[in-house]
């Protein structure tokens, strides 16, 4: 037996609001990042000696996108409302929102690099607290 659909929205007003939803994601540059997120999940890859022959392009030639956008849109429907969404668009449709959505792909690799060697520095930060609690120094 299957279980009945979840009440909601009616349909046109879901397809209304999906489509919204697309449009702002296509304005943020959703996809590019998408695309930049599967490229650094490629360069993770590369890096692991463990994985077997032939992983790393299986993975690559089945990437897309698209199917992130997919997973994307309903989790946008579920924390935005109608205003939200429409003000945001407007931003992201102006000439500053356009901006900013050229500088995202900059600004979230830059990003990466410094979360990472902050990481690593923390990392290290920790392990040297380790040692000297151990000593008893600290």
């Amino acid at each position: 037996v299957k279980a009945p659909a979840p009440q909601g929205p009616s349909t046109a007003l879901r397809a209304s609001a999906d489509g919204r939803v697309r449009l702002l994601l296509h304005l943020t540059g959703a996809g590019a990042l998408g695309k930049q997120i599967i490229d650094s999940m490629m360069d993770n890859f590369n890096r692991q000696g463990n994985l077997p022959p032939g992983f790393v392009d299986k993975f690559k030639e089945r990437a897309e996108a698209v199917e992130l956008i997919e997973l994307l849109v309903p989790i946008y429907m579920r924390h935005l409302d109608r205003a939200t969404l429409e003000s945001t668009i407007a931003f992201f449709a102006s000439a500053a929102g356009r901006n900013f959505s050229a500088a995202q792909p900059g600004i979230v690799r830059e990003s990466t690099v410094a979360g990472q060697q902050w990481g690593m520095e923390l990392a290290q930060r920790a392990m040297r607290a380790l040692e000297e609690d151990a000593k008893g120094i600290g």
